[in-house]
């Protein structure tokens, strides 16, 4: 149960948010700036796209440390492999659907509010998925050398 947690733990969060928005924020209204919001999330994607990019190429350069040795042989590399994959199209699509936000004028009309509640769950999962690359990041370089 906690490897499905663990693997699965940014979609269905993301679920969890987009049906929890859809229920309760019926009236929510999006902000005047939204549009300052998706040209953000859109900067922001794609720097954690880079980002991601860069630390699975690092990962893939360092096959010879004793870190990666350690991964392999507990069977956790393609894992740590898996995640960062997961984070780098999660953000990726978090670009793509915030710039496709930006090509309807909605400024003389609310948004479609089944469309924010998957805003918002796309979202979570996002943040979720770099999150938990970020700390297996962060434990993989308190390893002892």
């Amino acid at each position: 149960m906690k490897v499905f947690l663990e693997k699965h733990l940014p979609i269905l969060l993301g679920i969890v948010v987009s049906i929890t928005h859809y229920v309760f924020c019926a009236g929510f209204r999006p902000p005047n700036t939204s549009v300052e919001l998706l040209g953000a999330v859109i900067s922001v994607s794609g720097i954690a796209v880079g980002f991601l990019a860069a630390a699975q190429s690092i990962l893939l350069s360092i096959e010879d440390s004793k870190i990666i040795q350690h991964l392999r042989k507990t069977d956790r590399y393609e894992s740590v492999m898996d995640k960062i994959d997961f984070a780098m199209m999660s953000s990726f699509v978090m670009a793509i659907v915030s710039g496709l936000g930006l090509l309807k004028d909605f400024s003389n009309e609310q948004w479609p509010h089944w469309a924010v509640s998957l805003w918002m769950g796309l979202l979570a999962c996002t943040v979720v998925s770099c999150w938990s690359v970020i700390r297996i990041f962060k434990k993989l370089l308190r390893f002892p050398r």
